[in-house]
């Protein structure tokens, strides 16, 4: 399985590869200038057991990781990690989400982030995710800028904080 960031630009996958640590490990890869992905780097012993991680869904603050992993534990489950650097290569320990989750092998979820879909067994499930294991709050802005005639206008967006009011991005 593999997942892709918000931006596209950086993918997540499971992998049977030279530089594994068990069965499948979890793999970062960031998309190069000329829209290519970069040789897969291993995640890490943090993450990656001597068994299989995979499914990984990254969350849409591209910061919580979440996959299913048998090398954590008795059986199949969920698992939640956060991403600590920039470099893609400190995490959290991982958590199992609830030990409901055994046996479900595919999570996925919306932007809103409190409610997961799970499989399992080939059916589908809805799962409430507890807040400590939600990804953060992310916004989306979406509109055109045009000009009286409907053209498309070049223009810059800054974003702050209400409670600060200081500037968090352009």
């Amino acid at each position: 399985g593999s997942a892709l960031s918000s931006s596209g630009k950086i993918l997540i996958y499971s992998a049977q590869q030279s530089l594994n640590v068990g069965k499948l490990d979890l793999y970062v890869s960031f998309m190069n200038q000329n829209g290519e992905f970069s040789p897969g780097v291993n995640l890490g012993t943090t993450i990656n057991t001597a068994e299989e991680e995979m499914a990984p869904f990254l969350g849409p603050d591209d910061k919580t990781l979440y996959f299913s992993s048998n090398g954590k534990g008795n059986e199949l489950s969920i698992f939640v990690t956060k991403r600590l650097s920039d470099n893609w290569d400190k995490w959290t320990t991982p958590i199992e989400i609830s030990n409901r989750l055994r046996g479900v092998n595919f999570f996925s979820i919306p932007a809103s982030s409190e409610w997961a879909y799970v499989s399992r067994e080939g059916d589908l499930y809805m799962a409430k995710i507890p807040k400590d294991f939600r990804p953060e709050s992310v916004f989306v802005v979406l509109g055109k800028v045009t000009d009286d005639s409907g053209n498309p206008l070049s223009t810059t967006i800054r974003y702050e904080s209400l409670k600060t009011k200081k500037q968090m991005g352009i």
